[in-house]
């Protein structure tokens, strides 16, 4: 998770805006994610 997210911020910018809707979805992913493990953390 974390080092895919590593990955985008590397990627080159041509990649990010040909990929840009595929990001997008991935950041919305590691958002769920990062909700998710705040209630695993808080239980």
């Amino acid at each position: 998770m974390v080092s895919r997210s590593t990955k985008e911020v590397l990627a080159p910018k041509l990649s990010q805006r040909r990929n840009s809707k595929e990001k997008e979805d991935v950041v919305k992913q590691n958002e769920d994610d990062a909700e998710k493990n705040k209630r695993v953390t808080s239980e």
